[in-house]
């Protein structure tokens, strides 16, 4: 404290908490945007690996359509035509895939602050949803 002036440290003790409490809050609203970010970044890599199982099935169940012939022929259940599906729906959905994992995401399913129930109760958020992926796309 100056003796020149008596109160010096008290009268700026209000500005420097003032200050701290300005960067609490900073740093509280950091922290809260950095683990909205991270639920986010996981809701969009289980939505990708939903599409994943999602396309997995779909060759799954095309390859078991056929006469036979072809790079899997022979019994139904064949391991490797399963681990060649399972593999091929894993990169088409890292691809990019057939915009299941978008929708997905755009939808607000599993994402920060979204109470998915009330999303699924709704119905509303779909539809919405479905028409903010058309508009998005085109």
């Amino acid at each position: 404290m100056n003796p020149a002036i008596p109160g010096m440290a008290l009268t700026a003790l209000p500005n420097a908490l003032s200050m701290g409490a300005s960067v609490l809050r900073s740093v509280g609203q950091g922290l809260q945007e950095l683990k909205n970010h991270q639920k986010n970044l996981q809701a969009e890599k289980a939505a990708t690996g939903f599409e994943s199982v999602f396309i997995s099935m779909m060759l799954k169940e095309m390859r078991q359509t056929q006469s036979g012939e072809g790079l899997f022929a022979g019994d139904k259940s064949d391991t490797f035509g399963g681990m060649f599906d399972m593999m091929m729906g894993q990169h088409m959905a890292d691809a990019g895939g057939i915009g299941l994992s978008r929708f997905l995401t755009s939808a607000g399913i599993g994402q920060a602050g979204a109470d998915d129930a009330e999303l699924v109760r709704s119905g509303n958020s779909v539809s919405a949803a479905i028409a903010a992926y058309q508009t998005s796309n085109r």
